[in-house]
């Protein structure tokens, strides 16, 4: 089973990088300037509500930290 693996595993790897590089490099269709701007406003608002602040100065006690 084992002479399997190793003959079908870089078979399989060299069909999936053709596929994907095949769908990677396919022709996008035009993208409205409009659409583009609202879509990049949107994603900005998102991203701004999910920022956290983070305080790493009471992350962690001195006291609780073990020393050699």
């Amino acid at each position: 089973m084992s002479i399997l693996y190793w003959t079908f595993a870089p078979l399989a790897a060299l069909l999936f990088a053709t596929v994907w590089a095949h769908w990677r490099t396919r022709p996008r269709p035009p993208v409205d300037a409009q659409d583009s701007i609202s879509e990049y406003e949107r994603f900005s608002a998102a991203i701004r509500s999910n920022a956290r602040v983070i305080d790493l100065t009471d992350a962690v006690d001195p006291g609780s930290v073990p020393t050699r």
